[in-house]
C-alpha cells in the first residue's frame, strides 16, 4: 500500500511537471513539483527500486510534453479511425524513446550514490546530461523538453543562461529543489536549518544575478541606435495553407504589410514557407515582393521554398532594395513525417532534404546588419542559433509555421524555445509564425510584442543589433561536462570491478 501511494505520487510529480514546461505558467511551483522524484531517488536502496522511480516519474513527465503530436491527427491525409490512433502510437513512441535517453545517463547514479547529499548533486549533474542528449543523438534528436521551459516566462530566473545555457537553468532549478528535498530525509533540527539556509542562498543568489545582468544589458543598450522592424503573420491554418496559391500569399502578405506601414522600417520578418513555391529569381509569383522591397527601401525576409542541384529545400531568403541575395539560408532539421520521410530515397519518394554539413548556414543580411535565421523546429536546438551568432549574428530571426497546431498548447510550448534562445544569444529575437506566435523579444528574454491569435496582422517595433556574444555563444554547453565526468569516473570503475572479478 505504501509502494502503491509513492507511485501515485511520482505519477502526480512527472505529469505536474511536465504540464510546466508545455501548458502551465506557474514559475515557481517547478521549485516543488520535482521534489517528491528526489526524495524517492535519494531514499531508494535497491537498483531495482531506483528504476521503478524514474519510470514512474519520467513516462508521465514525456507523455504530457508529447502530447502535441495528437494533432497531427488534424492534418493526415487518412480518415479520422485510422489517424487518430497513428498520433497516439506516436506519442506513445516518442515518450517511450525521451524516457529511454534521460535514463541512459541517471542510470549511472546507483554505481555513483554514496549515501549523502552529494548524491543529489551527482544526480542533478546526470540529469542535466538527459537533457543535452535529447539534442546530440544522431538519431531521432528532438529536445522538446528541458526544466528550464518551466521558468521561461520569469526572467529573472532565465539569465544564468547568457553564461552556461539553457541546462545551467535546470540545474539551478534541481539544486534548489534538492535543498528544499533533503528537508524530507534529515532528522535533526540543525541539518533542515541548514537545507533552508542553502536553499536561501542559491535562490538568492539566482535572483541577484538575473536582476543585475537585465539592467546591466538594459543601460548598455541606453543609447545605442534603433531598427524599426516589423514582423507579419497570416491567418490560414492547418491543411487550408497548402489551398492557397503562392500568387494569393504573395497578394495577402502585401496588403498585411500595406496595411501596416510606418515610415523607416528597415527589416520585414515573414513565417516559414510563407510563399508555398520554390523560388525563382526572375517568377511572377516573387516580383511583386521584390517591388515591394525597392519601392519601400527595406529588406524583407520570406520563407519558401529552393530546389538546389535536383533536391529541395525549406529556405529563407533575403529580399533587399536591389533584389534577392544569391544565397539563401537552408532549414537543416527537418520535421520526420511532415517534412521528411524516412528512407525516401529507397522508396522513390518525394521529399524535402536537409542542409548538410557547411552547406548554405550562413547569415543573411539587410543593408547593415547580420541576420541570424533559424525555421520552425531549429528553434529548439540551442546549438544551431549558437553556431549563426559565433559567425556574427547581430539579429536572431525565426521563421515558423505552427498553424497545425491550431490553438492547442503545442504552439506556445513551442514559443517558449524562442525566448530561452534570445536569452542565450543576449540578441533581440523576432518570431514571425502564420496564425502566431509571432513576437519581438529582447534579449533578457521579455516580450516586448506579441501576437499569439491566427489573425492577419503585423507588428512594429524598435530593436538594437547587438554585435557582442554572451558567455554562452563562446563556451557551448560546457556544463554537462561534470555530468560526463561521471559517467567516465562510473565506466572505470565498473571495469576494474569486472577485471578483478575475471580470473586470471
Amino acid at each position: 500500500m505504501k509502494n502503491y501511494k509513492f507511485t501515485v505520487l511520482l505519477i502526480i510529480s512527472g505529469a505536474t511537471t511536465g504540464a510546466l514546461q508545455t501548458c502551465v505558467s506557474v514559475p515557481i511551483l517547478v521549485f516543488v513539483s520535482i521534489i517528491p522524484l528526489l526524495v524517492m531517488v535519494y531514499k531508494s536502496h535497491t537498483q531495482s527500486e531506483y528504476h521503478k522511480t524514474l519510470l514512474a516519474f519520467f513516462l508521465p513527465y514525456y507523455f504530457i510534453q508529447s502530447m502535441f503530436l495528437l494533432t497531427v491527427s488534424e492534418i493526415m491525409p487518412l480518415p479520422k479511425l485510422l489517424a487518430i490512433p497513428l498520433a497516439v502510437v506516436a506519442t506513445i513512441a516518442l515518450t517511450l524513446w525521451l524516457s529511454l535517453i534521460m535514463l541512459m545517463p541517471l542510470w549511472f547514479y546507483s554505481k555513483l550514490k554514496r549515501g549523502n547529499p552529494l548524491d543529489f548533486l551527482i544526480f542533478s549533474l546526470l540529469f542535466i546530461v538527459g537533457e543535452w542528449l535529447a539534442e546530440i543523438l544522431p538519431f531521432l534528436s528532438f529536445p522538446w523538453s528541458g526544466l528550464w521551459l518551466a521558468v521561461i516566462y520569469e526572467p529573472v530566473l532565465t539569465q544564468p543562461a547568457s553564461l552556461l545555457g539553457c541546462h545551467f537553468v535546470s540545474l539551478i532549478i534541481l539544486l534548489i529543489s534538492s535543498a528544499l528535498a533533503y528537508i524530507f530525509c534529515c532528522e535533526k533540527r540543525k541539518e533542515i536549518m541548514g537545507c533552508l539556509l542553502v536553499c536561501f542562498a542559491f535562490s538568492a543568489t539566482a535572483i541577484a544575478y538575473g536582476s543585475n545582468h537585465i539592467s546591466s544589458v538594459e543601460n548598455s543598450l541606453a543609447d545605442k541606435e534603433k531598427v524599426r522592424i516589423m514582423i507579419a503573420q497570416d491567418n490560414i491554418e492547418g491543411l487550408n495553407k497548402s489551398k492557397i496559391s503562392s500568387k494569393q500569399a504573395v497578394k495577402s502578405y502585401i496588403s498585411i504589410m500595406e496595411k501596416s506601414w510606418k515610415k523607416d522600417i528597415d527589416l520585414v520578418l515573414l513565417p516559414e514557407t510563407a510563399i508555398p513555391s520554390k523560388y525563382k529569381a526572375e517568377s511572377k509569383t516573387f516580383k511583386p515582393l521584390v517591388d515591394f522591397a525597392k519601392s519601400h527601401n527595406t529588406t524583407l525576409l520570406t520563407g519558401c521554398f529552393v530546389k538546389l542541384e535536383d533536391k529541395s529545400y525549406n529556405a529563407m531568403y533575403s529580399v533587399t532594395a536591389d533584389g534577392f541575395c544569391h544565397t539563401p539560408y537552408l532549414k537543416q532539421v527537418l520535421v520526420p513525417f511532415g517534412e521528411s520521410i524516412p528512407l525516401a530515397n529507397l522508396l522513390d519518394l518525394d521529399t524535402l532534404s536537409g542542409a548538410q554539413r557547411g552547406q548554405n548556414k550562413a547569415l543573411l543580411c539587410d543593408d547593415e546588419n547580420q541576420l541570424a535565421c533559424v525555421i520552425c523546429i531549429e528553434s529548439i536546438y540551442p546549438s544551431l542559433v549558437r553556431e549563426q551568432m559565433l559567425k556574427g549574428g547581430e539579429i536572431l530571426c525565426v521563421s515558423t509555421n505552427d498553424s497545425w497546431f491550431s490553438e492547442s498548447f503545442a504552439k506556445y510550448a513551442h514559443y517558449r524555445h524562442t525566448i530561452m534562445r534570445a536569452v542565450e544569444s543576449g540578441k533581440y529575437t523576432l518570431r514571425a509564425g502564420n496564425c502566431g506566435v509571432s513576437a519581438v523579444i529582447t534579449p533578457w528574454g521579455e516580450q516586448a510584442t506579441t501576437v499569439t491569435r491566427p489573425e492577419k496582422t503585423a507588428i512594429v517595433d524598435d530593436i538594437i543589433p547587438i554585435q557582442s556574444k554572451t558567455l554562452y555563444t563562446y563556451t557551448g554547453d560546457i556544463i554537462i561536462l561534470p555530468g560526463c565526468a561521471l559517467i567516465i569516473l562510473s565506466i572505470i570503475k565498473l571495469l576494474k570491478k569486472k577485471l578483478i572479478k575475471t580470473p586470471a
